[in-house]
């Protein structure tokens, strides 16, 4: 495959939704508006605790086959808990040390690093092998399961306009 064709290739939906969760958590932590709100802790808590493994394992099992979603959600935790002091104690011997803005940048670097092995890995399989996090097959259920199609008999009642209830 040549390099043209990685680059036209289209971006997967999962590796873009880590790009765009990746940059809103750097955003929370260098915004000073952001940076002393409860919103720093909601961004950057799953780019700690899964994103690094989720791209990992989107870089290692690149393939639709290789391992179910199940396993890549377990392995990307237990990946990210593995990966993060590991970064941490490369940058204890470096002369920036363990502070916020090396562990930030480190980490970005890693985690985009990851996702591009991971894109580029998925452009070399036929479109039929590739793994795709299908959000319709996820998200259906769930909203299926909140919102019902067949209404409850609260839901198929309605109050008419003399106030009486059908």
């Amino acid at each position: 495959m040549t390099r043209v064709a990685f680059i036209k290739e289209m971006f997967p939906a999962d590796l873009k939704v880590a790009l765009v969760w990746l940059a809103a958590s750097i955003l929370a932590v260098c915004l000073p508006f952001l940076n002393e709100s409860p919103v720093r802790v909601v961004l950057t808590l799953p780019v700690i605790l899964f994103l690094p493994g989720y791209c990992l394992i989107a870089a290692l099992f690149c393939k639709e086959d290789d391992i179910d979603l199940i396993e890549r959600v377990a392995l990307s935790f237990g990946l990210s808990i593995a990966v993060i002091p590991l970064i941490g104690l490369g940058l204890n011997f470096t002369l920036w040390g363990i502070r916020l803005d090396p562990i930030v940048i480190s980490l970005t670097l890693f985690t985009l690093a990851m996702i591009l092995v991971a894109h580029y890995q998925r452009a070399l399989l036929p479109p039929e092998q590739r793994f795709g996090f299908l959000f319709p097959e996820i998200a259906d259920p769930i909203r299926n399961s909140f919102f019902p199609q067949e209404g409850s008999r609260v839901s198929r009642s309605h109050i008419s306009s003399d106030g009486s209830v059908s």
